[in-house]
C-alpha cells in the first residue's frame, strides 16, 4: 500500500557568508542558510483489506543548506578618482602560524540495517545540532599559491531519535533508536589561491570522532535499553574561503564532508531476542570561524 502527497509550502528562512572579489566585477562566495517551511499534515484512507480506517502523517520541514557560486556585478569596477595616483594592490600574506575559532551546523545522514524478526530492515538515522570548536594551523605561501595544514576539535550537539512503532500497546514492540555524535577532530591539508585579501581553498585529511548509540526495545510493561558508545577514525574533505578583515585577522566559511566509516552494535536482550544494527556514520558540517595569524599581516604590492 502506497501514498504519496505534494504539498507547497511558504516559511522563512535565515543564514550568512563570505563574499570575495575575484577579478574585475566577478565575486565568489560561501553561504549557509536555514529554511524553515512550517509543517504539513496529510490524511491517508486505509483500504478494508488492511483493516480500514484513516491515518495521519504529520511532518516539520526543516532544511539546512550550504552553497558556494559565483557573482557578476554590472557596471564599471570600482575605481580611484581621476585625480588620485595608481593605486596600489592590497594584499594579504598568508604565510605563518595561526589559532582561531569557530561555530557551524551538522546534518549526518546514517543509512541503518537492523536485523531483527525480519531480516533487512533498512533505517535512516539523522543527527543534527550546533557544532563548535577550536583550531590551529600554518600556511606557506608562493606567490598565489597557498599550502597548509590545519587541525580542529569541534564539541558536538548532533543528535536523533527514531522510533519504530511509537504507540506503546501492551504485547507489541517498540523500538528507539538514540545517535549522538558528541566531539569531532580533524588533521588536514590545505591547498589555496590567494586573490588580493581574499584566499581560496580546498582541504582533506583524517577524521577523528565519537559515536553514542543507544537501543531500546519495549514491549510494555517490559523496557530494556544498551547504551554503545565508539571511537572513529575516518576521512575528510572540503573547501571554503577565507578573507582579511584587518591587521592579522581573518574570517572563513567552510564546508566539510565526514565519513566515519560504519558500527556495528549486536544486543541479545531477555525477553527480546537478538537485533544486529549496522548503521553508517557520515557528516555534513557547515561552519564559519575567525583566524588570528602571527607575524606580519598585509601587504602592499606596488604595481
Amino acid at each position: 500500500m502506497k501514498a504519496t502527497a505534494t504539498n507547497s509550502k511558504t516559511g522563512w528562512t535565515a543564514g550568512g557568508g563570505i563574499e570575495a572579489v575575484l577579478a574585475g566585477n566577478w565575486t565568489a562566495k560561501v553561504e549557509y542558510l536555514y529554511v524553515d517551511l512550517g509543517s504539513v499534515s496529510n490524511t491517508q484512507i486505509i483500504a478494508l483489506a488492511f483493516g480500514g480506517g484513516t491515518q495521519v502523517a504529520t511532518s516539520d520541514v526543516r532544511n539546512h543548506v550550504g552553497r558556494v557560486g559565483v557573482n557578476y556585478r554590472f557596471g564599471a569596477p570600482a575605481a580611484a578618482p581621476m585625480f588620485a595616483k595608481a593605486p596600489a594592490l592590497l594584499a594579504y600574506n598568508w604565510t605563518g602560524a595561526y589559532v582561531g575559532c569557530n561555530v557551524g551546523y551538522g546534518v549526518a545522514r546514517n543509512a541503518a540495517v537492523q536485523t531483527f524478526v525480519l531480516p533487512n530492515d533498512q533505517l535512516t538515522i539523522a543527527p543534527d545540532g550546533v557544532v563548535g570548536g577550536a583550531q590551529v594551523g600554518y600556511n606557506w605561501q608562493v606567490s598565489n599559491v597557498v599550502l597548509g595544514l590545519e587541525g580542529d576539535f569541534q564539541w558536538s550537539g548532533q543528535r536523533d531519535t527514531i522510533c519504530r512503532l511509537c504507540q506503546p500497546t501492551l504485547g507489541t514492540l517498540t523500538q528507539n533508536f538514540t545517535q549522538e555524535l558528541s566531539w569531532l577532530a580533524t588533521a588536514r591539508g590545505r591547498l589555496g589561491y590567494a586573490a588580493g585579501p581574499a584566499l581560496f581553498y580546498v582541504t582533506g585529511g583524517a577524521a577523528f570522532g565519537e559515536i553514542k548509540t543507544t537501543i531500546n526495545q519495549q514491549v510494555p510493561p517490559l523496557n530494556q535499553t544498551t547504551h554503545f558508545s565508539d571511537s572513529k577514525t575516518g576521512w575528510t574533505i572540503g573547501g571554503g574561503i577565507e578573507a582579511a578583515l584587518g591587521g592579522n585577522w581573518s574570517a572563513k566559511a567552510e564546508y566539510l564532508y565526514v565519513d566515519l566509516g560504519s558500527a556495528t552494535y549486536a544486543v541479545t536482550q531477555p525477553g527480546f531476542g537478538p537485533l544486529t544494527l549496522v548503521t553508517d556514520l557520515r557528516d555534513h558540517v557547515g561552519r564559519v570561524g575567525v583566524n588570528y595569524k602571527f607575524g606580519s599581516g598585509p601587504v602592499v604590492a606596488k604595481y
